[in-house]
């Protein structure tokens, strides 16, 4: 086995910075190799090196520019930058995607018979801040053609779907590309982020797990597990804001102090239940330390998780504080009820908006 074949290898086994290493002495050794350029390239985006990934794919065209093979990994590496929100900006994203389409379309030419050729296609069109969707689904749906048993073109017709709000033909996609490959990592995250939107979390949370599993180092994967939390925390607070409202009945009724301290020991029980029965949901070992949530969720769930603390910091305050303590802390949540309202009341008209604009 040489060592293209070897850095190859390892890719399959996910040892991506060995395989980078061996694709650069083969190169070292023959720099003319379009092989070990498809490698390397293939080796850095593994990595999220979709810069370098680019820079070796275009100096192995001018080596081998009929290289189908490279011409694909140029492709995927501009399409995946074009992707990047986080680490490119806007107008450079766009100049990307725009790029990924023409060289994509180049590809279609060169192999029109190709299920890759227009999977990748519909891949560049969904990148950038202006996805083509439709012309995306058009494109997928031609790789399910020329590639049935494919799993990958199966999810991407099931995420083209999505995008239109098509969710139960998305999910059909989905479990059509998980009934060909068992393993598909993004078919499983698919389907979980499509379950969550439903309120399944314990479906959500085993799909982002087993996902996780198989795809340890795939940063979108645990970064939706444990966006997963605060969907959980969001049942907490409403297990809050029931114990509450009983609670509330009681101090209007002035029933005894050991009255509240009963019923508020049954609930912060129940609490504590719901608590870890929703923990239970999550797979084992996953580490969900402050930061690494913190850093993983957007400034709405860091609202929802502090609504939760707060709430049940009233609830035990309601329970077992001094009456005129307890009353204080029962307006501290009406007042997180009337916030939660007016916020699901936005997001319901924000919801019909975008539904509006996609229409």
């Amino acid at each position: 086995m040489n060592e293209i074949e070897r850095a190859d290898h390892l890719l399959d086994l996910g040892r991506a910075p060995e395989a980078e290493q061996l694709a650069r002495t083969a190169l070292a050794n023959d720099p003319t190799s379009a092989d070990a350029f498809v490698v390397l390239a293939r080796a850095l985006r593994r990595q999220d090196r979709h810069r370098e990934a680019v820079t070796v794919a275009r100096s192995g065209l001018v080596q081998d520019p009929e290289s189908r093979q490279l011409l694909l990994e140029l492709v995927d590496s501009l399409t995946d930058l074009a992707s990047d929100s986080n680490r490119v900006r806007a107008r450079l994203r766009r100049v990307l995607a725009e790029e990924a389409r023409e060289c994509a379309w180049r590809l279609v030419t060169v192999e029109p018979n190709w299920w890759v050729s227009h999977y990748s296609m519909a891949r560049a069109l969904l990148a950038g801040d202006r996805p083509r969707v439709r012309d995306a689904l058009a494109r997928a749906r031609i790789g399910v053609q020329l590639g049935p048993n494919e799993a990958d073109t199966h999810n991407l017709v099931g995420l083209c779907l999505d995008n239109l709000n098509q969710h139960d033909a998305a999910r059909a996609s989905y479990q059509e590309a998980l009934r060909l490959d068992p393993q598909h990592a993004m078919a499983m995250n698919n389907l979980a982020t499509l379950d969550i939107g439903f309120f399944r979390l314990r479906n959500a949370a085993q799909g982002f797990g087993n996902a996780v599993a198989l795809e340890p180092g795939e940063a979108t994967l645990r970064e939706n597990l444990r966006v997963l939390t605060t969907r959980l925390a969001m049942r907490l607070l409403a297990v809050s804001v029931v114990g509450a409202l009983l609670l509330a009945i009681l101090l209007g009724t002035e029933a005894p102090w050991w009255a509240r301290a009963l019923l508020g020991s049954g609930i912060v029980a129940g609490t504590g239940w719901f608590a870890l029965r929703s923990r239970s949901y999550l797979p084992r070992g996953m580490t969900l330390s402050i930061g690494a949530l913190n850093a993983a969720i957007s400034w709405r769930e860091r609202v929802w998780l502090m609504a939760t603390v707060v709430a049940l910091a009233c609830l035990c305050a309601m329970a077992f504080a001094p009456r005129d303590i307890a009353i204080d802390a029962g307006m501290g949540m009406a007042l997180i009820a009337r916030m939660l309202l007016v916020a699901a009341i936005v997001a319901g008209l924000l919801r019909a908006l975008t539904g509006l604009k996609r229409r």
